[in-house]
């Protein structure tokens, strides 16, 4: 079983770093072309029930509140869950009872790594997790008397109505490569970002400002009646994840640090880190990847050859590695890397269709 798990994660593993590659070899152009039929038969696929759910043969719902769809067009990466972190709190602090349905493939997984870490953020707000989101929704109406759902990445999820379809945008990779999965990381053909009620452009600070500015007139001009706000992500704080204290970021100035992740957008990560300190290893994961303690010898190795004894990685990671802890011994400093979402344009345009 051991081997069969190590097999799939390699071959995980290998495709991963395969489609993010602008060039390959002649066996890996073989390998994407193949990849790029088996595109063409999901996209088939999707705009089948795109159509179906459109003429009302594939019904769906309607629950007695709001509901607010978070959701993005590409594969992780885009800052989902800080949006609707900031949504609920958002919400909450006006007066609203409100509840959080998580995607329902965290539930075989306890949650999960995305989970665990929204419901450390949302407190006492109820988050929900189930494949149903019907069921979730009637079940946070009936328990919480929830007057106002929240639906974590849920653009694809459309067997429930929504009051407002929020489609984050990663403004440093907005559409990965331009092809659909899988040998692309577009859910769906872009054309289909007419379904949203609003964008948010996050992570804004990390391109550059003529790209961030082609983004938008790209935008303005294919989608002129979707409003648009723009967030940046600013890290706040260090947590030492052995001694479980907080840092100032000040601490890692002209120090020497490895650094780790398995998410969407590992790029961000390593540009925020570079920021802070000097970045002299850095291990990339396939996104979701769930480590073994094999993973964590690594990357500990790694930084113990290079003589580095500082080694950061990202809050969705620390979540994911819990398990580990006891294998960073001293002198290692293991470090995640808070972060908070800060609205920079177009927060007014924001309240507005909310409050509507």
């Amino acid at each position: 079983m051991l081997a069969v798990n190590t097999t799939i994660y390699m071959l995980k593993t290998h495709l991963y770093n395969l489609v993010k590659q602008e060039r390959s070899n002649f066996i890996g152009n073989i390998i994407k072309f193949f990849l790029l039929l088996l595109s063409y038969v999901y996209y088939l696929i999707i705009e089948i029930r795109r159509r179906l759910y459109s003429c009302g043969l594939f019904k769906t719902s309607k629950l007695d509140c709001k509901v607010i769809s978070v959701g993005n067009i590409t594969l992780g990466g885009t800052g989902k869950t800080p949006l609707v972190e900031f949504l609920a709190k958002e919400l909450k602090e006006r007066g609203r009872k409100v509840a959080v349905l998580g995607q329902g493939y965290l539930a075989h997984r306890l949650l999960g790594d995305e989970g665990a870490l929204l419901k450390k953020k949302l407190g006492d707000i109820p988050l929900l997790i189930d494949k149903n989101r019907i069921k979730t929704g009637k079940e946070a109406i009936e328990k919480y008397r929830t007057g106002t759902l929240i639906l974590d990445d849920a653009f694809q999820y459309q067997r429930l109505n929504r009051n407002l379809d929020i489609v984050l945008i990663d403004a440093t990779n907005p559409f990965g490569n331009g092809y659909l999965l899988p040998r692309g990381f577009l859910r769906e053909p872009i054309k289909n970002l007419s379904r949203a009620d609003f964008f948010i452009l996050t992570k804004t600070n990390l391109a550059e400002e003529e790209e961030v500015s082609f983004l938008k007139e790209k935008l303005a001009k294919q989608f002129p009646q979707i409003p648009l706000a723009e967030t940046e992500y600013k890290s706040i704080c260090l947590f030492n994840l052995l001694t479980n204290e907080k840092r100032d970021l000040r601490d890692l100035f002209s120090q020497e640090a490895g650094i780790f992740s398995a998410i969407g957008n590992p790029e961000a990560f390593s540009h925020t880190a570079k920021s802070l300190c000097r970045v002299k290893t850095e291990v990339v994961f396939p996104d979701h990847h769930q480590y073994r303690a094999k993973d964590i010898r690594k990357i500990i190795d790694i930084c113990v050859q290079k003589n580095i004894r500082i080694i950061i990685t990202t809050e969705k990671d620390a979540v994911k590695i819990k398990d580990f802890l006891e294998l960073f011994r001293e002198p290692l400093t293991l470090f995640s890397l808070e972060m908070k979402m800060e609205i920079t344009r177009g927060k007014e345009k924001l309240d507005a269709v909310i409050n509507s």
